[in-house]
């Protein structure tokens, strides 16, 4: 049976005798790995007995995980002291963290980790497939566990949704929409999303009729994507709103950067890239609302995609491209965290945008193909981008300024 004392640390017995000198000699006998799978296991069930999971399913759970420990040999497969990588959901949310056996036992003992359902991450003890535990509902957060959901309160908490000083107005994480970028326009033009000097986020953990430019569609597997939109009032003049565009796709590439250690691009406008993969897109879209015109910033990232369930084989996903965490919630708090500090400097200070953007633009200096929405094209080196944010490419009948455009990179010049 498994109690709680005063403290919150798990006291428990089981039949294969936790509390008993003869199981505890045992598991001993087995080396510390397994003792500190066992408390790991144990404090499963103490969370869920706080109603924070499926009980009966975790004991059952339980039950099972330490007969497969139990009738084989795992100390061949993790010996004392060696560390181990454990999956685990704190607060709603997966983060990959190495610890030694004594810090997990450490942690667990003093409560810091809250741990829904656990995986441990080796090729040969795979908890949470020894448990058997799925769900048929993809929004549950046990659906997938290496792709767990998002973490609104948390998120809301380390942005300081709504607290005086703080850009951000309002977050809202949905389990499942047609688009964030429709839904988020079609609140603020009713005045239910939005304010002037602030920004207002969507985000949905799955998008079924996503757009990108020129009407494309766009889709990702359950939660293995980024699909987020964030409505903003620009205080800067109309005229310098095409930049928005530009400065979404800058602060993608930024995130994705620090966050995750994969060095991006920019295909001119917005499109990221790593070499010519392309990693996210962007859409903007101004929208009329009561208190004036804002736009709305829309970004699709691939994070945890493999490559059957990327679209087209010119996609990648941050997984594909080794990078160092695919933790959603990470890599969505650094992108809102960029978005904000970029769209400040560029109100305040636009040229410093520009040269932010032309540092990481790969369609500079190589031969380009730009199709225009009049289905002509425009062929030539793409010099630079103007103060304007538009492409400046030479031609062999003279220099075109282009605003719009898909452009299609040809080949590097040598």
């Amino acid at each position: 049976m498994v109690r709680h004392g005063a403290s919150g640390v798990v006291d428990a017995e089981t039949r294969t005798g936790r509390g008993d000198h003869h199981g505890e000699g045992k598991l001993r006998g087995r080396g510390a790995a397994v003792q500190v799978i066992w408390d790991l296991l144990l404090h499963v069930v103490c969370v869920s007995h706080r109603g924070e999971g499926d009980g009966v399913a975790q004991l059952s759970c339980l039950d099972r995980v330490t007969e497969s420990l139990l009738g084989r040999d795992p100390v061949a497969q993790l010996s004392s002291g060696q560390v181990l990588g454990v999956w685990h959901l704190a607060n709603q949310r997966a983060q990959l963290r190495p610890v030694t056996p004594g810090r997990l036992r450490q942690r667990i003992q003093h409560g810091v980790e809250h741990v829904p359902i656990a995986t441990l991450a080796t090729d040969s003890l795979p908890v949470h497939r020894l448990c058997g535990v799925t769900s048929a509902d993809p929004s549950s957060a046990f659906s997938d566990l290496e792709r767990p959901p998002l973490d609104a309160r948390a998120l809301r908490r380390a942005l300081q949704v709504g607290q005086p000083g703080s850009w951000w107005r309002d977050l809202t994480v949905v389990g499942s929409t047609g688009s964030t970028n429709a839904d988020l326009a079609a609140a603020a033009r009713t005045g239910e999303a939005g304010q002037p000097g602030g920004a207002a986020v969507l985000v949905a953990e799955h998008q079924l009729t996503g757009r990108g430019r020129l009407n494309r569609s766009w889709q990702a597997p359950f939660r293995s994507a980024l699909t987020v939109s964030v409505l903003v009032h620009p205080q800067a003049p109309m005229a310098r709103w095409p930049w928005l565009p530009l400065l979404s796709g800058v602060a993608v590439a930024e995130a994705v950067r620090r966050a995750a250690g994969v060095d991006a691009t920019l295909k001119w406008p917005n499109d990221v890239l790593v070499e010519d993969r392309k990693l996210a897109g962007v859409l903007v879209e101004r929208v009329e609302t009561p208190v004036g015109p804002a736009a709305v910033l829309g970004i699709g990232l691939n994070v945890s995609a493999t490559r059957a369930e990327l679209p087209v084989v010119a996609a990648t996903s941050l997984a594909l491209e080794q990078a160092s965490t695919v933790d959603r919630q990470t890599i969505l708090l650094r992108l809102l965290r960029t978005l904000e500090a970029l769209h400040a400097a560029w109100t305040d200070a636009p040229d410093k945008l520009q040269d932010s953007y032309v540092r990481r633009c790969s369609t500079l200096g190589r031969q380009v193909r730009v199709e225009l929405p009049d289905g002509s094209a425009v062929v030539g080196l793409a010099e630079s981008v103007d103060t304007s944010g538009r492409l400046v490419v030479a031609t062999s009948v003279g220099r075109r300024t282009l605003a719009v455009g898909d452009v299609r990179h040809v080949r590097a010049t040598q």
